[in-house]
């Protein structure tokens, strides 16, 4: 009954130390920090096309293999020139932060094959964020930002990786217009570039 018991663990173990040693599965944490180039258009901007750069910081925990949930932050800084006469230029910066969910693609069944770096894994991520912009007018627009990434994470070594990813995202803010309240809206195309840390 002892050897029967032996046989029959010592698998199951080797299993759960196998899962439990990849960057994607339960338990493991991935903190991803990006520099990212987008492309903004709507009224948000004053019904201008905003091009700009912008730094991401997310952190996030999986509750089951591949699935991850998180915070993240942005924040974004641009200079652009008023279309009217006056050629005056007004610089915008901008906050973000707020929840977000990932899953990655890609598990593995064993430890060895994610030891180093080299290993894909393609992801989908959705997110929600609550957004402050302030431009050199003084005027303030705030209110909520939902999108999504598609991107893929290549691990160089067992603790570090690089992020790729592709961003749409859409806006719904509000502008405080001498004491009037006025809707804003707006869609961003972002490329996003970064280190990932791994750990697991």
């Amino acid at each position: 009954m002892k050897k029967i018991f032996i046989i029959v663990i010592i698998p199951v173990m080797s299993s759960l130390v196998s899962q439990s040693q990849q960057p994607i599965s339960k338990g493991s944490k991935i903190f991803n920090f990006s520099g990212s180039f987008s492309s903004s258009t709507g009224n948000v901007y004053d019904n201008e096309t905003i091009s700009n750069f912008a730094f991401t910081g997310d952190i996030s925990g999986f509750v089951t293999n591949g699935l991850a949930f998180g915070i993240q932050g942005t924040v974004l800084t641009e200079d652009d020139q008023d279309n009217s006469a006056s050629g005056q230029y007004f610089s915008y910066s901008t906050l973000g932060i707020g929840p977000q969910m990932a899953y990655y693609f890609g598990i593995h069944n064993k430890s060895d094959s994610l030891g180093g770096g080299g290993k894909g894994f393609p992801f989908l991520k959705i997110f929600a964020l609550y957004d402050r912009i302030k431009s050199s007018d003084f005027s303030l627009k705030s209110g909520f930002t939902i999108g999504g990434d598609a991107g893929l994470l290549v691990t160089l070594n067992k603790y570090v990786g690089m992020n790729i990813s592709l961003q749409y995202s859409i806006l719904n803010l509000y502008y405080n217009n001498n004491y009037h309240i006025e809707s804003r809206y707006g869609n961003t195309l972002m490329i996003s570039i970064g280190i990932t840390g791994l750990s697991y």
